[in-house]
């Protein structure tokens, strides 16, 4: 199953200069994976715009927009999918997690489920009060 769509921002920010972009350069499709809809594989094709960048003093001349709620910038994966795929991960490794994306309609190989894990940032520990015996064994 493929979807489109487009962007409905009014204009883009430079990440540099943070200032509205209205002059569009270009526009072109980026193709996204998401999670599956019943036994059927989902395909997002959205298309993005590419923006001038007006200030003289900004190094860069094209801005792409992004789109923060959908996907990370160059990313194939929605963020839905990735959030799903390092769950399965984290929870059953490369083998089993793979064997049950099968199941779930989206086969995923066990180097990209490991991939995605070894990727995902560190969440944080409480500091400790105290330590016990049991902690240095």
């Amino acid at each position: 199953m493929i979807g489109g769509g487009t962007s409905n921002e009014n204009a883009s920010s430079s990440i540099l200069t943070i200032r509205p972009r209205e002059r569009v350069h270009s526009r072109y499709q980026r193709t996204l994976a998401d999670l599956p809809w019943a036994t059927f594989q989902v395909r997002l094709e959205v298309q993005v715009r590419k923006f001038f960048c007006g200030n003289a003093a900004c190094h860069r001349r094209i801005f792409t927009e992004w789109l923060p709620d959908v996907a990370q910038p160059w990313a194939r994966r929605t963020l839905r999918l990735a959030q799903a795929l390092l769950a399965v991960g984290v929870a059953l490794g490369g083998r089993a997690g793979s064997r049950l994306t099968q199941r779930l309609h989206r086969p995923t190989p066990p180097a990209s489920l490991l991939r995605v894990v070894h990727h995902a940032p560190i969440p944080p520990t409480p500091t400790l009060k105290a330590v016990g015996v049991d902690e240095w064994a």
